[in-house]
This record gives C-alpha cells, structure tokens and sequence, in this order.
C-alpha cells in the first residue's frame, strides 16, 4: 500500500523569552565551572573559516 507523504517544515521549539534566556545564562555563569566546558584547538576557528570559504567559492 503507497502512502504519500507530506513533507512538512520542521516543527520550530518553544520560543523562550529574553528573560528566561538571560535567567538561564546567568545561571550557568555561576554553577557551570570553566574548566568543566572543554576549551577548542588552537587552530579551530581557522579550520571551521577555511571550511566556509571553500564551500562559498564552489
């Protein structure tokens, strides 16, 4: 038995308010250790840029 399917954008999340955001920042800001969050390579964000410009360029 064929179905059709309907293709559907995906469904957005729940917007949060500015306030539930800044609430949650600053939350994290004083329970999250630095030394918890792991730090990037040296070289990463040289890599991700260089990544970009190739694709823009094809």
């Amino acid at each position: 038995m064929d179905r059709k399917r309907e293709d559907k954008p995906p469904e957005e999340p729940p917007e949060e308010s500015d306030e539930e955001l800044l609430r949650e920042y600053e939350w994290a800001e004083k329970h999250v250790p630095d030394d918890v969050i792991p730090k990037p390579a040296p070289d990463e964000f040289e890599r991700i840029w260089k990544r970009i410009q190739e694709e823009r360029g094809k």
